[in-house]
């Protein structure tokens, strides 16, 4: 633990003591927090299940448990498979942890792994950790059905206002932040997709528009009749995701990368017009006044 802040210590000690869902702010050193927990799970006599890494996760964890024994880092879809085959002894799993539990669902693996788990093995932990406090109230009493489903009862929360953290953050340094302005192309393109997505879908919050969360409560809502609705509105749905992802990526991506993304839309939009037994609908957003000034601006940008 020599490498943790005080309050990250505090954290990582309260989470030893007792199950819970563990939810601390952004950027407040989770990743750490996590591989100090693996390391004092990581004994000759342990075996415990880590679920719902992202690669760059797995790759920290392994740069720093490489040597270690008793943590196996599996994806659910994996370890749900093993599990219904009887391929793994659930009563010999020391414990779950479920991380990035944000993104867990009550229809998901996640959910189906640990009730198969805890039927099998009651005395076996389950500890789950977040730095996404925002994805726990989108819904009504959502961090209620978060514990329902991960089958904790403990609720563990760290925001940055905390006093603790507070205290270990006070500390005077300087920071000096150096902001690349957009140029006048990027800020063209960044109002022609806004008007793409006026075009697409007409909502008065726009800057709400763009964000995953609208797209997921689109998707969410339209998936009990997903089979019963029409091309025209499936086309609109992916539409607002490629407009999104363009958007999100128009200052992430460099330049080749953009270009080759653009191209790669009017490809497929050209094959499904020239197909005769092509069933895909057109991209509305490309057939209008904005839709064409975008790519003008892009590709000037990127020529």
């Amino acid at each position: 633990m020599k490498f943790l802040l005080p309050f990250q210590r505090t954290i990582l000690n309260k989470l030893l003591k007792e199950d819970a869902l563990c939810i601390v702010g952004q950027g407040l050193g989770l990743e750490r927090i996590l591989v100090e927990f693996c390391r004092i799970c990581s004994t000759q006599n342990a075996l415990v299940v880590l679920l719902n890494c992202e690669p760059e996760q797995e790759l920290i964890i392994q740069e720093h448990l490489l040597e270690l024994c008793g943590i196996v880092s599996v994806t659910s879809r994996i370890l749900l498979v093993d599990m219904l085959n009887d391929n793994i002894p659930l009563h010999l799993i020391t414990g779950i942890i479920v991380n990035n539990a944000h993104s867990a669902k009550a229809d998901g693996n996640e959910a189906f792994i640990l009730k198969l788990y805890k039927e099998k093995n009651s005395q076996g932990f389950i500890k789950a950790l977040s730095d996404q406090p925002g994805s726990f109230i989108k819904d009504f009493a959502g961090v209620e059905f978060f514990l329902k489903f991960l089958r904790l009862r403990k609720l563990h929360l760290w925001p940055r206002f905390q006093v603790d953290i507070k205290n270990d953050l006070s500390a005077k340094i300087q920071v000096i932040e150096h902001k690349q302005p957009m140029s006048q192309k990027m800020i063209e393109a960044q109002q022609t997709i806004l008007d793409c997505m006026i075009a697409t879908i007409d909502y008065d919050d726009i800057e709400y528009s763009i964000t995953f969360e609208f797209e997921r409560k689109i998707r969410q809502s339209l998936a009990p009749y997903w089979h019963r609705v029409n091309a025209k509105t499936k086309k609109l749905v992916s539409d607002l995701s490629t407009l999104r992802f363009l958007m999100n990526n128009l200052m992430d991506y460099d330049c080749v990368l953009y270009n080759t993304y653009l191209d790669s839309l009017l490809v497929s939009s050209v094959q499904s017009k020239s197909s005769v037994f092509s069933t895909a609908q057109e991209s509305e957003w490309m057939l209008t006044d904005s839709g064409n000034l975008l790519f003008n601006v892009l590709y000037s940008k990127f020529s």
